[in-house]
This record gives structure tokens, C-alpha cells and sequence, in this order.
């Protein structure tokens, strides 16, 4: 059964097929998307009811005679020369009661304690506001596997080996050579005893993040990899979608979280073409199956998106968590060319190995359908900030 893996992916990203609607009319024991592209657009059969396979056929006889699959034919060309699609003008993810009355913290249970990741090189300053976050914040069972990876500042490791003289649960790691992010990252995760995250140390977690974080890995099927909002996080930013945020209004972390805990993540979670590294949670199941992070990208940049990539080629799939923020620094260890030149020369790398990454990444911005959600959750901020200032001052 060979079909075509990138036309797979661009469908999957382009917002425009309906598993459900698929699967309620049509029977068919293989994965939907791949039994349309195989099969069903010959036999004239719909991915939603927003797009009519026979009507583009019919009326684009320049698709017909070039034998090419209707949808990803729309897709590349047909949207941007405003082609009609024969279904209904719609905004599916127009979501409804987006939130639970109050915090609904899903409770997860393990045999064996999380593992985090945390790979390091100086940024003592954000390091130790992250440990103290988690030890504060954490309640299920974890242990912290932490890597030294040779800081050039020594108090980043004279600090290091004093909380792993007082926490029973720290292992400390201690690279003699600057290893550089993937090669650290690899070396922790082989460490891993169960489902893991990898955290930056420029990062800070709220109240009860790793039960959210790690739910849908736990009791979701085929899930690969989690990541959460954060205001510095790409597709993942709040307030504002790619951009690097400030804390919205200077708002603490917890009390934007407090609103973060209230969405219904069932009704209002989406798949990404790739997690992202800041703070993602890992299935270990897959790590084993597809092996660890290509250490063809050198110091960082490229690796998980790479690793979801492969994942997704397996049938897995990456969730954005939408009932969680993460506060990412973005402190960074790479000088500004150095960043530059791993960025260009690793994103060479991802298209030349997945030619349709780009297009995932454009169709998700471009769909961005989360805008609603974070709209509604920018409003429930903004009240509760006026309400607490009102109160202040009456008092």
C-alpha cells in the first residue's frame, strides 16, 4: 500500500479534511486520509462537506486530465487562484463554551515517576527560578535528569551539585566537553525510565503543568510528542500568534495559567506538524520505536521538528495543549550568527528530507485556528485584571 507521505502531510495540515465526517460516511478500516488519497477521490467520495471531489473534477478539466488528487491540487493552486470547491463557506473552528466553569486538572497515574529533561549551559539566573518552579509547582512523581554541558560560568555547576546534594530526586550530568544542545539532549534521553519532557532552562511552570502536559500522551492514542501555550513559542504564542510576548498585561505566570486551566482541552486541542522544544512532552513508546534526535543538526535548531516529522510518518500525532502556559524566557545560549547560521543551514536540511514541512508550517498560520481561543482568553484576562484593579481601589 504505497501513497505518497508528503501529500499525506498537506492534507492532514490543510484544515479541509474531516476525519469524523469521513469515517460516518464511508466505511473504511484504513487511516481516512490515506484511503482518500489512495482510493476514494477516483470513486468521486468528499473529505468534508466543504469540499465536492466530482464538482471540482467536473468543472476543472484542467485537474481531470492532469490525474492529480482534487484536494491537494486546491490545496497547492486552487485556493490561491480562488477555485470554487463545490461545499459550504465555513470556519469549522468557530469553538463553543470553550471553558469549564472552574479548573479541571486531569489526574494521571504512573508506576514510574516523569522524567524531566533539562539540558544546560549557563543561565545560572533562569535556572534556578526554573528548579524552584518545579519543585513548588509539580505533584505527580518526577525526577529531574539535568546535564551540565561544560558552562563556562563554574557557579552554573557549583549550584547544580548543591541541589543534588538536598534533592533526592535530581541526577546531575557533567559533560567534560561542550557537547551542544542535540548530543546533551540524546544523552538524557537514553536515562529516560518513562514518558519524558525536555525543558529549557530559560523556562517556568505553573500549578499542576505536568498533568496537562503529559494527559494526552498518557490516555490518548497515537500520541507522539505535547506542547503547550507559552508567549514565546512560535505557533504556540499567547498573546500574540509568532510572535516573542512579553507576559501578557505583566501579569504573574500562575495568574495567567489560572485562566489557561479553565479551557476544555477535548474540545479545543489541535495537531501540529512539529512540537516544539522549549517544553514538550515526549512518548518514550515512540522514542523507542523511532529512535532519538538526528544528531545531523548539530547544536540545535531543526532536531524535534525532524523527530515529529518521522513520528507523524508513523502514524503518530503531535497535540498543541490548550489548558496550559509555560513561561519561556528565551534566554538562548547562541550568539546571534551562530543562531543564524544553524537556523539556515538546518531548515536546508528539514525541506531537502520533508519537501511539504514548509507548507504544513503555512497552512496552520494560515488556518491559525486557535485565533478564537486565544482571543476568548485575552478577554477572560482582561476582565479579571479590571476586576481585582476595581477592588484595590475601593479598598
Amino acid at each position: 500500500m504505497k501513497f505518497n507521505v508528503e501529500e499525506y502531510k498537506i492534507i492532514k495540515f490543510s484544515g479541509l479534511f474531516d476525519e469524523e465526517f469521513y469515517l460516518k460516511n464511508y466505511n473504511v478500516n484504513i487511516n481516512p486520509i490515506i484511503h482518500y488519497l489512495l482510493y476514494a477521490w477516483k470513486e468521486g467520495k468528499n473529505p468534508s462537506k466543504f469540499f465536492n471531489t466530482e464538482f471540482y473534477l467536473s468543472k476543472y478539466k484542467d485537474v481531470k486530465d492532469s490525474n492529480i488528487n482534487p484536494l491537494i491540487h486546491y490545496i497547492l493552486y486552487g485556493k490561491n487562484e480562488n477555485r470554487l470547491t463545490g461545499g459550504e463557506v465555513f470556519n469549522k473552528f468557530k469553538f463553543e463554551n470553550y471553558f469549564h466553569s472552574s479548573p479541571e486538572i486531569p489526574s494521571l497515574e504512573t508506576d514510574k515517576p516523569i522524567d524531566i529533561l533539562i539540558p544546560v549551559y549557563n543561565c545560572l539566573r533562569f535556572l534556578k527560578s526554573l528548579l524552584y518552579s518545579i519543585y513548588r509547582n509539580t505533584n505527580l512523581p518526577f525526577r529531574i535528569l539535568i546535564c551540565d554541558d561544560a558552562s563556562t560560568d563554574k557557579n552554573v555547576l557549583n549550584f547544580l551539585e548543591s541541589v543534588e546534594k538536598e534533592k533526592n530526586n535530581l541526577i546531575l550530568i557533567k559533560n567534560n566537553n561542550n557537547l551542544g544542545f542535540v548530543k546533551t539532549v540524546n544523552k538524557l534521553m537514553r536515562l529516560a525510565e518513562n514518558h519524558f519532557v525536555i525543558l529549557n532552562s530559560d523556562t517556568e511552570v505553573p500549578p499542576f503543568w505536568l498533568e496537562r502536559l503529559m494527559y494526552p500522551i498518557f490516555y490518548m492514542k497515537n500520541v507522539a510528542s505535547t506542547t503547550p501555550f507559552t508567549n514565546a513559542g512560535l505557533y504556540c504564542s499567547f498573546p500574540e500568534f509568532l510572535k516573542d510576548n512579553r507576559l501578557y498585561r505583566n501579569m504573574s505566570v500562575e495568574k495567567i495559567d489560572k485562566i489557561f486551566q479553565l479551557v476544555d482541552f477535548k474540545k479545543t486541542f489541535i495537531e501540529l506538524p512539529s512540537g516544539i522544544g522549549f517544553c514538550m512532552g515526549m512518548n518514550k513508546n515512540v522514542v523507542n520505536e523511532i529512535g532519538y534526535f538526528d544528531e545531523i543538526f548539530e547544536r540545535g535548531f531543526g532536531e524535534e521538528n525532524d523527530w515529529c516529522q518521522r513520528a507523524i510518518e508513523k502514524g503518530y500525532k503531535n497535540i498543541h495543549v490548550t489548558n496550559l502556559f509555560v513561561y519561556h524566557k528565551h534566554g538562548g545560549s547562541f550568539l546571534k550568527k551562530e543562531k543564524n547560521r544553524l537556523i539556515d543551514k538546518n531548515t536546508e536540511i528539514l525541506v531537502k528530507r520533508y519537501p511539504s514541512f514548509p507548507l504544513q508550517i503555512k497552512l496552520l498560520i494560515e488556518n491559525d485556528k486557535l485565533k478564537p481561543l486565544r482571543d476568548a482568553i485575552k478577554n477572560k484576562l482582561a476582565m479579571n485584571n479590571n476586576e481585582i484593579k476595581t477592588v484595590n481601589s475601593d479598598l
